[in-house]
């Protein structure tokens, strides 16, 4: 994968800015020769040098944030592809592939990605080394695609992934599903993040039913979710650029994730108290090993 592209970041800087390379030596807090030297390719830069300059790049006296520019600028240039972000904790070493997740996750071991900096960005800014990914997304006619909306599929699915049917009999209802999942190149779902899974988890010890549990989950809506279970679905992917996060974007974004979880929340406690006396409970529903 790609490494920081700092220098074509400070191009794009000085032509927005129209500041000289003293400008910005002096507004970053380096030194003048180190600027010019960097910008000839004659020297490289270190943590401590990335994080003053990004830093500048998003907190600034004209309060520009160089990455969602980024974000506008590759969506003007799409040109019809996707443009998708994925949300790094470290670096990802070589390519990608479709065993790059960790578990649990909603649909299994695949590679995954976003339609937003933001959503990106946010799933990702409480780790020390963490920054995003973007790309477009080429269309490939071949790949076998599962698109899924908030439903009751989807939500059987995801507890499936995340194990709540661990001590629960699989019906031959939930195995299709999954046979569908393992079959696809390419997932497009709903997101499910942690606090949407403490509803799902309410669920699966029967203290709601499945509706206000359907209900709580479509208010909370965090958007779409790429997930790329093959290596034929990878190979989709162009890699257009790798965003520094630096300490001040990611304190903006884990405010902004702390808004939106308590939204998110209060949306769900709407939707629970309306469809409580609504559905069945998973006892209901499934039974349990014997």
């Amino acid at each position: 994968m790609k490494n920081y592209n700092l220098l074509s970041d400070i191009n794009l800087m000085m032509d927005f800015f129209r500041i000289s390379t003293e400008e910005l030596a002096d507004n970053v807090g380096v030194s003048r020769t180190f600027v010019n030297h960097l910008i000839k390719g004659e020297c490289g830069y270190t943590e401590q040098s990335m994080e003053k300059f990004y830093s500048y790049f998003f907190n600034n006296e004209y309060r520009f944030d160089l990455n969602k520019t980024k974000e506008m600028i590759y969506k003007d240039d799409a040109n019809g592809r996707l443009l998708l972000f994925h949300g790094a904790k470290d670096n990802i070493d070589g390519e990608i592939d479709n065993k790059h997740s960790s578990l649990p996750k909603d649909f299994g071991t695949a590679f995954y990605a976003g339609e937003s900096l933001r959503q990106a960005a946010t799933w990702v800014c409480n780790f020390k080394n963490s920054s995003v990914y973007a790309f477009y997304l080429k269309e490939d006619s071949n790949l076998k695609i599962l698109e899924l909306n908030a439903n009751r599929d989807w939500l059987y699915i995801v507890m499936y992934y995340r194990n709540a049917f661990k001590d629960y009999e699989i019906n031959d209802s939930i195995k299709s599903l999954i046979n569908k999942v393992e079959e696809s190149d390419l997932i497009i779902a709903p997101i499910a993040d942690n606090e949407m899974f403490k509803t799902i988890d309410s669920f699966s010890r029967s203290e709601i039913t499945d509706e206000a549990c359907l209900h709580a989950l479509a208010a909370t809506n965090l958007g779409k979710q790429y997930v790329f279970k093959s290596m034929k679905a990878c190979q989709c992917l162009k890699e257009i650029d790798h965003m520094y996060l630096c300490e001040k974007e990611k304190e903006h974004y884990l405010s902004l994730k702390n808004d939106l979880s308590n939204e998110g929340i209060q949306k769900a406690r709407l939707a629970l108290i309306k469809y409580r006396r609504e559905g069945s409970y998973f006892d209901e529903l499934f039974k349990r090993k014997r």
